[in-house]
C-alpha cells in the first residue's frame, strides 16, 4: 500500500503500531512529542507497540492520542489536496 492509498482508505486507530502509524504519516511523530511520547519518533525502537499501549504507557488517553493523531492527518492531507 502506498501513501496515496493510506490517506484514502485508513484512518488511525488505537490499535495500529506507532512503527504502521509513521511510516505513513510522518507527522505524527510531531504528535507524539507534543503528548510526551518524543521516544515514538524512533519507530525502530518500538517494535510493535500499538498506538493504545503507548498511550497507556505515558498515562495518556488512547482515544484522545488517536484523535490529535486523525486531526494532523486530515490537516496534512488538506494541504497536500490544495496543493495539487
Amino acid at each position: 500500500m502506498d501513501f496515496k492509498d493510506f490517506q484514502k482508505d485508513r484512518k488511525i486507530t488505537k490499535d495500529m503500531t506507532v512503527t504502521e502509524v509513521l511510516e505513513y504519516h510522518p507527522l505524527a511523530a510531531e504528535v507524539f512529542k507534543r503528548q510526551g511520547m518524543p521516544e515514538a519518533g524512533c519507530a525502530s525502537s518500538l517494535d510493535n507497540e500499538t498506538i493504545e499501549e503507548m498511550a497507556k504507557l505515558h498515562g495518556r488517553d488512547p482515544e484522545q492520542l488517536v484523535k490529535a493523531l486523525n486531526v494532523t492527518r486530515y490537516a496534512s492531507e488538506r494541504r497536500v489536496s490544495g496543493a495539487l
